[in-house]
């Protein structure tokens, strides 16, 4: 049997990064190499998420960091920060704050804030009045946030866009008390 060692390849380009997936962030979207370019750095981001590759984590993950800064296509960028979220660590949640109002990438950046630095990294994003309320609605609703039942019922009275209110209101379905649930039955019976 063979033993468990990294790919050659791969273990080079973790062995040189951050340097590495700098480069091969820069050359996505290049005519013709782009699918080896997001094979590289999909499997830089595999061998990273390895407990056994811990020594190469660090590196890696500021290597992802920096490519995703100096990425300025949206699709690309997406393709980094998803990359990045398969071993993201707390410290990166200062980074997807970034894109939480990216239409692209705003609600996977806010899925992974939700993750990494848990409720009270989300529930003081509500002060960002700059936030889509229909994303930061859906991860509330999902992640059972109870005590965001205020904020929303805030929201809610100054939302016009009807997906943000249909956000909301699903979200004080799933999360609400009796504020809640009573905004959900008036908006039911309008």
């Amino acid at each position: 049997a063979r033993a468990a060692t990294p790919a050659p390849r791969v273990h080079r380009l973790a062995v040189s990064a951050p340097a590495t997936v700098e480069l091969l962030a820069a050359r996505l979207g290049e005519q013709g190499t782009n699918a080896l370019v997001e094979y590289a750095l999909s499997s830089l981001a595999a061998f990273a998420s390895d407990p056994a590759h811990a020594p190469y984590k660090d590196a890696v993950r500021e290597g992802f960091a920096q490519g995703i800064a100096a990425q300025a296509d949206p699709v690309n960028r997406q393709f980094l920060l998803a990359q990045l979220r398969m071993f993201a660590t707390a410290k990166d949640v200062d980074l997807y704050k970034q894109y939480v109002n990216d239409p692209l990438a705003g609600p996977a950046a806010l899925a992974t804030i939700a993750d990494l630095g848990g409720k009270d990294t989300i529930l003081g994003i509500f002060e960002n009045a700059g936030v889509s309320h229909a994303g930061l609605a859906d991860v509330i609703a999902d992640q059972g946030y109870r005590e965001a039942e205020p904020a929303l019922l805030k929201w809610a009275a100054t939302v016009t866009d009807p997906v943000e209110k249909n956000a909301i209101a699903e979200a004080l379905g799933r999360v609400g008390g009796e504020g809640g649930l009573g905004w959900v039955r008036g908006k039911a019976a309008a």
